[in-house]
């Protein structure tokens, strides 16, 4: 279908930013999972009810996978009908610096918050907010993250990236 069709960067969009709304909206319908602290949930009696929701709801379900998938095929793009354009982008040592940067926050931000550590920053001033965003965004950013570091292995001559497509290759 996407082959098919002109539009097919808006479409790709398109489904990246609808598994945010999907995650939220799942979200939304089972407000336990984001009220309350992870640790908590772990930690209580009735755990193996809301861990069990927290799986299905958010990390097993086709619904909410999609996203990560999204990206890959967001990356398929770029190899297909944009690499003599990243190539350029990457030949520039300060744009390679840029993406690692970027690459890293994104990874970090996905895979980093503390959210099995009861007495972290992150529970002191604990927001039902912030654990619905965490909840929405960790694994489209984890996985947006990833897609610049393939990028920068592919295209990028600057050391980091060459380190890192040689461990990868092997």
């Amino acid at each position: 279908a996407l082959a098919k069709s002109k539009r097919r960067i808006e479409i790709l969009i398109g489904l990246l930013a609808s598994s945010f709304a999907i995650c939220a909206y799942r979200l939304i319908s089972h407000p336990q999972l984001y009220e309350r602290h992870l640790t908590d949930i772990f930690l209580a009696k009735d755990r193996s009810e809301f861990t069990g929701q927290l799986g299905e709801f958010l990390y097993e379900s086709n619904m909410t996978r999609y996203g990560a998938f999204s990206v890959g095929l967001i990356l398929a793009y770029i190899k297909v009908n944009h690499e003599s354009r990243y190539k350029k982008y990457f030949k520039n040592k300060t744009a390679s610096v840029a993406a690692l940067i970027a690459a890293a926050a994104l990874i970090l931000y996905g895979t980093s918050l503390p959210l099995y550590h009861p007495d972290s920053f992150y529970y002191q001033n604990f927001s039902e907010s912030l654990n619905f965003f965490v909840f929405v965004t960790q694994r489209q950013c984890f996985s947006l993250g990833l897609m610049i570091i393939i990028l920068g292995c592919w295209y990028s001559n600057w050391l980091p990236f060459a380190k890192l497509k040689n461990f990868f290759g092997s």
